[in-house]
């Protein structure tokens, strides 16, 4: 029997998959999964730091963020 230690998610395999989304002001303080998100794809939350350059990606699940206001 083989065991698989691998832990990366497909997103960080490969990140043009993995979805990006645009937020504004009203989105912030940013942090992913947003409370809007499926319950079934859940990960811990993680609050992105997202005002300084403009752009985030989720370390869990790969999402990017662009800030667009």
């Amino acid at each position: 029997m083989t065991i698989s230690t691998e832990t990366t998610t497909s997103a960080e395999k490969d990140p043009v998959t993995a979805p990006e989304i645009e937020i504004g002001r009203g989105d912030l303080p940013l942090a992913c999964p947003r409370a809007r998100d499926g319950v079934w794809n859940q990960h811990p939350r993680v609050y992105l730091p997202i005002e300084k350059t403009g752009k985030a990606t989720c370390p869990y699940c790969g999402t990017r963020y662009r800030f667009a206001d």
